[in-house]
């Protein structure tokens, strides 16, 4: 025996039919019930929705009781389809199909015109006569059934803004004026300005080509390697956030898992703002990616017309520079759009109320047990590298050398790809040899994609450009550390260059632009990644500031060894041990800056102050300062002469050198 037949409609009077016959549903409680089981569209309603919405202001003791017999004798009105109606643990359910509630088909023929332009105009047609007048007019004081009357009004003019883009404006302007005279006349009600606006809208040329699905941009001929986790992340994210901004670094891939994820997603739109520069552009630019022509009235609101009451995941890709306009937009779509989320990709997050920030980092690098090829930062060096030039497996030394190679590119996915790219000049070796010069040996060859990624120097470039000059001066003085600093050494840093803004809003500026990474493992550290250092270097000197830089690194490394000599024999030893090696890569940049810039104070001071905390420990590297001291000329007339050369002395004692220690 086939199953029963139900039909409920909404877009007008609430209409029953079972098995094609209509069924009346008397008394306003009852029908109040079945238009908002029917609202939601297979989905439980709670039992204490339903008791909130048929009795507002002070629920009766018996409001649960009286709502439990008036479902009964819904059921009752349901005849064989009674099963519909599901009681469940919290509520009750209406068990509906698509074709089962006019509003879901209404739903349904709109995204099926947007997806098929060519037999857009009959099935926005057969939408439209899905409206059989004011919709659930005797039950609008119920307040869920209001919200709900309002979303179909919206989605009725969705159907009339899809006939207007589909070029039938004459039809669409006929549409609205009839929904507008049946109000009118069936129930003396106006209609919402929204529906004037758009008739307005229309009257005036503003609607466009038909609002079809925009085909996301073609996929990048190589495949994505080592960001299966990442993306799933961003699904479970966009599952439960409405606004979810990737942030990084410039080269780190944000674009490329954006589009992944857009690719695995229901996506209305993509929209790419790398080659947009004004932001007024940003409405426009949206309206393009929407396949949506509008020549007068709001652009944005036009573009809102078009998402209201659509499902999917609209991508915002390169947001950094055109932040104030991407907050606006973005803001006004998440609260005119309910049904959409939108995935935003920048080098700092938007700043909005609702946004979720997640920032996606370099690949993996190489650990020491690991098998090289499958390490990801690997992976996509060999990837790239067997498009330029084919030939044997990479040898046990070849995969040594790119895990070098990948390890001084600080696992960027930008900077590995272009480096597997000069395999077509350099041998392996010739490549990691000169990636000194990375900044400018890594790219030009590159011809298509994004100008701003053609080489690394661009790609730092731009986001360098979107500081302000305090942010600027702070970055490039903070380069001269090889290892990154502290809070309180990024601090003083920024108070002797006399910054205009508070030090830590500088910082903190620094770390959302994504030029400086903040770590708080193991304590607080500020870091670059050496692309970005090498780049902040090269302005110091562009600047003139080199010197300056070097001589505040110096005085630091003088101040921070004096100190651990000091308290390295107090209570807090742990301390100051703590801090000299995790400070050990900056003062051994120190002490060569002072060797080269034969800073003799500088180094004598360093040296004489490490003499005693290194004799007790496993730093022999600092024990061959005084040493190198001793075969410099210019140390006999130095007043601390005599204690470099008894430390000097007594290391090379220690070492067993008896005729040096004499």
């Amino acid at each position: 025996m086939d199953a029963p037949q139900v039909r409920l409609g909404l877009l007008g009077p609430l209409r029953l039919v079972i098995d094609g016959v209509p069924v009346e549903v008397r008394g306003p409680k009852r029908r109040a019930i079945l238009a908002l089981l029917a609202s939601a569209e297979g989905r439980t309603v709670p039992v204490d929705h339903l008791v909130d919405a048929l009795w507002p202001s002070e629920p009766p003791e018996s409001a649960r009781q009286a709502l439990h017999t008036h479902v009964s004798r819904l059921r009752g009105h349901l005849g064989p389809a009674a099963a519909r109606l599901q009681t469940r643990q919290d509520g009750y359910r209406l068990d509906l199909g698509t074709d089962d509630l006019d509003v879901s088909c209404a739903r349904a023929l709109l995204g099926a015109a947007r997806r098929d332009p060519a037999k857009a105009f009959a099935l926005l047609e057969e939408a439209h006569a899905l409206w059989r007048g004011p919709v659930l007019a005797d039950l609008t004081d119920v307040a869920p059934i209001a919200t709900a009357v309002q979303g179909c009004e919206r989605l009725h003019r969705s159907v009339t803004d899809a006939l207007a883009a589909n070029g039938q404006a004459p039809e669409a302007l006929r549409v609205g004026r009839e929904y507008r005279h049946r109000l009118a006349d069936e129930t003396g009600l106006d209609p919402s300005p929204a529906l004037g606006e758009l008739e307005r809208d229309i009257a005036g040329g503003a609607a466009g080509p038909p609002p079809v699905r925009t085909e996301v941009p073609a996929r990048p001929a190589t495949r994505l390697v080592g960001r299966r986790a990442e993306v799933a992340a961003i699904h479970r994210m966009l599952a439960a956030e409405r606004l979810v901004t990737l942030v990084g670094p410039g080269g780190v891939g944000k674009t490329r898992v954006a589009l992944e994820v857009a690719d695995q997603a229901e996506t209305v739109a993509v929209l790419l703002l790398a080659p947009i520069t004004e932001p007024a552009a940003v409405a426009h630019a949206l309206a393009a990616a929407l396949n949506l022509r509008v020549v007068q009235g709001d652009v944005l609101s036009a573009c809102v017309a078009v998402l209201g009451d659509r499902h999917g995941l609209l991508v915002v890709d390169n947001c950094e520079h055109l932040l104030d306009a991407v907050r606006d937009t973005v803001g006004v779509l998440l609260a005119a759009c309910p049904r959409l989320t939108v995935l935003a990709t920048s080098r700092e997050p938007l700043g909005l109320a609702d946004e979720y920030a997640s920032r996606l980092t370099p690949l993996p690098l190489p650990g020491p047990s690991q098998q090289l090829a499958e390490v990801p930062s690997v992976a996509v060096f060999l990837d790239r590298a067997a498009r330029v030039r084919s030939g044997s497996p990479p040898t046990s030394a070849d995969l040594r050398t790119v895990a070098d190679i990948v390890r001084r590119l600080d696992g960027m996915p930008l900077a590995i790809e272009l480096a597997a790219g000069r395999l077509s000049t350099f041998s392996l070796t010739d490549l990691r040899d000169r990636l000194d010069r990375s900044l400018d040996l890594l790219g030009g060859g590159r011809t298509s994609g994004d100008a701003r990624h053609r080489t690394l120097r661009t790609t730092v470039e731009w986001s360098y450009q979107l500081l302000t000059d305090d942010e600027r001066r702070l970055f490039r003085h903070l380069s001269v550390f090889v290892d990154g600093v502290d809070l309180t050494t990024a601090e003083a840093v920024a108070a002797d260059l006399g910054l205009a803004a508070d030090p830590g809003s500088v910082l903190a500026r620094l770390v959302d632009a994504s030029v400086i990474e903040a770590r708080f493992d193991g304590g607080t550290r500020y870091r670059m990644l050496e692309t970005l250092r090498a780049f902040g270097l090269d302005r110091l000197a562009d600047a003139g500031e080199a010197d300056a830089a070097d001589a505040r690194l110096l005085s630091w490394a003088v101040g921070l060894t004096a100190w651990i000599d000091t308290v390295v024999v107090t209570a807090d030893e742990p301390a100051a041990d703590a801090a000299l090696r995790r400070e050990l890569p900056n003062l051994r940049a120190a002490w060569r800056l002072a060797r080269d810039r034969k800073a003799l104070d500088e180094a004598v001071a360093m040296a004489v102050a490490l003499h005693d905390v290194a004799q007790w420990r496993d730093l022999t590297e600092t024990w061959g300062w005084p040493t190198e001291l001793v075969d410099d000329p210019a140390l006999d007339a130095h007043p601390r002469a005599a204690e470099v050369l008894g430390a000097a002395a007594e290391f090379a004692y220690l070492r067993g050198d008896y005729a040096r220690a004499g």
